[in-house]
This record gives structure tokens, sequence and C-alpha cells, in this order.
């Protein structure tokens, strides 16, 4: 089999993504073709940023940069003669795109990973795909434009190409974090104690007023996030704010953390209950993390028998697995679609 799979159109966190799925559908013989949105839409960027700089009239008025970097992919598609296109994240990517494609006769996807922060944006699109996979399983019913055997949960996982016990460290610490500092994550992280405990983040605050190209800098690879997650005593794991109330699943630190042999903790969630029973301490505020911080400091066996646990845990969910599952839906939907008889698109 030989599918696409689009990029979400900016170089981190959603492309962690992008690149486990790819690196799972490879693991499963799918030969994948991966279309570039990011640096599309830095090109097109640079075009018609130039073209205004240079005061060049264009009748009608500068074209939208998303279309003219997404406008490639079902010429890519038909060229490369992929039988799916999967779209990570895809809310960069004209609604115009998935039409398009499906009046070509290919199979449409989109892996909604902002599920259910922006489940309005999601919902107003997801129609237009064949499948739609969605990271919270709380969300699968939320997607009401669709019939419901067309949304299926995909969790999040590890890619064990990066995250594994093996492989460089970072300088050793007792607490690390790392993710965007949204609001609610600031105040929970500025209000903890930290005397006494070599704390460390590696965060994206777009609060701070800086402008796009130093908040890029601030990017901490999936890869170098690794090496911190091995050398770290503790490495916190904090959800973002549910605007629904209704989020269950896990990001993308439960599963990496424990697969690269660090000890995590978390806010709780429904579904770490589920995967890790009771092996994740948890905490609900600033005063109840700085209390599990400290405690976990000073025991370290139980640190590192929990840490086992954990790692246990999380071994059988790869992204291998998960794009497993996925080309088995996918298959499935071709013999629905098609009358044939189903067959395995792994090889």
């Amino acid at each position: 089999m030989k599918v696409m799979v689009v990029e979400p159109g900016h170089g981190f966190s959603t492309l962690d993504v992008h690149h486990g799925l790819c690196a799972g559908l490879r693991a499963n013989g799918v030969t994948v073709i991966e279309y570039p949105l990011m640096r599309t839409l830095e090109s097109m960027e640079l075009i018609v940023g130039g073209a205004e700089i240079l005061g060049i009239d264009v009748p009608g008025g500068y074209p939208d940069v998303y279309q003219m970097a997404s406008m490639g992919i079902p010429g890519q598609a038909m060229a490369k003669q992929v039988e799916a296109v999967i779209f990570v994240h895809g809310l960069n990517v004209p609604l115009s795109i998935p039409v398009t494609l499906q009046r070509g006769g290919y199979t449409t996807a989109i892996v909604c990973t902002e599920t259910p922060y922006q489940i309005l944006h999601e919902q107003s699109f997801a129609s237009l795909y064949d499948l739609v996979f969605t990271n919270d399983r709380a969300g699968v019913p939320m997607f009401t434009g669709n019939r419901p055997d067309t949304v299926h949960y995909l969790p999040h996982a590890y890619n064990p190409a990066v995250h594994t016990i093996e492989g460089d460290k970072a300088a050793p610490c007792d607490v690390f974090f790392v993710g965007t500092r949204f609001p609610e994550r600031a105040k929970l992280l500025d209000n903890v104690d930290w005397s006494g405990i070599n704390y460390l983040e590696r965060t994206l605050d777009y609060g701070n007023g800086l402008p796009t190209a130093a908040l890029l800098e601030q990017i901490t690879p999936n890869n170098v996030t690794a090496t911190y997650y091995r050398a770290a005593k503790i490495s916190i794991c904090h959800h973002r704010a549910d605007p629904t109330g209704l989020a269950e699943s896990l990001n993308p630190r439960c599963y990496e953390v424990p697969a690269c042999g660090g000890f995590l903790i978390s806010d709780p969630r429904a579904e770490l209950f589920d995967l890790f029973g009771d092996c994740v301490p948890t905490y609900t505020d600033s005063a109840s993390l700085e209390t599990v911080v400290r405690y976990f400091l000073t025991h370290d066996e139980e640190r590192d028998t929990l840490a086992r646990r954990q790692r246990a845990a999380v071994e059988p969910h790869t992204w291998a697995e998960r794009a497993r599952d996925m080309l088995a839906t996918l298959a499935r939907h071709r013999s629905a679609t098609t009358m044939e008889e189903p067959t395995s698109w792994v090889h």
C-alpha cells in the first residue's frame, strides 16, 4: 500500500504525531509519501511577502498562502499514485482539498489532534473526510456531522526509534517539565515552592510577547526532549484545560516519559487510571504537586519501582500498533465502499 501523509503545517507538537504515524506506517510495510506542508507554507509566505514589499499589484488581491501551499496535495497524490491521503491536524488545509481528493477517488482521513480543545473547528470540516481519527475517546460522539462508523479513537503513542531507555542523557535534574505554558500551566508551576529542588522546564510561552521567530527558538525537538526524560528523576505531565469538561484521554508525554525509562507524575485523567492503574502519582493543584514531588525525591526505591511498572504499561503502545489499527480501519472502509472482500493493507 502507498499513502500520502500531510504535515500539520507547523514545527512542533503535532509534527511529532506526524513523524510517529509515518514511522508506524512504514513499520507495517506501507510506502509513505510525506507532503511538507510547513516548508511549503513558508515558501508561499515568502513569495507573497516579497510581492507586497516590492509593491507588485496582483489583480484580485494576494492569494491565500494556505490555499497556495495546499494546492500541490492532489497533484502529488496523483503523481505518486497513492491509495489514501491522511492529514495530521488538518486545521491548516483549506476545505477544498479533501473535497478535490474525494472527487478523484482517493480515500481521505484526518487525524484530529486538538480534540476537545478545538472541537468546533474540527467539527466544521470533519464531515468532508471519509474517516476521522480523534485523539480523545470522549471526542468520538462529538463529531455529530459524521456517520458513527466513520469516527474512530486513535490514542497517542510513543516512537521506539526516539523514546527508548538507551540513548543520550541531558544534565541530571530533579524535576522536568516540557510543553506550552498555557495560563493554567503557568499558574500551577509558578505557585510551587521549588526551593532546594533542581527544577528545569523547556516551555513555549505565547504570553511573553516574543515575536514568532523567537518563540520557535524555544521549541525543544522530540529527540532532545527524550534526553531530559532519561535524565530527570521526575517528569511532570499536565494536560491542557478542557473547555468542554469531557476530556478523558492522555497526551503524548504519558507514553513518552515511561518509554524513555523516566518517572511520570500527572494531573488526573480517566484514561490515566485505565492504562496505569495506581502506578502514576497524581496531583490536583500547586500544593499537592509540591507534596508529590518532595515525597518521591526522597523515596528512590519506590520511585524506581513505579517507573518500571509505568514502562511495562506503555510498552505495547507504539506508533506501529496505532498505524496497524488505522490500516485495518482503512481496509474496512475500502471494503464497505467498493463492495470488495476485505483485504489487509498491512504487509
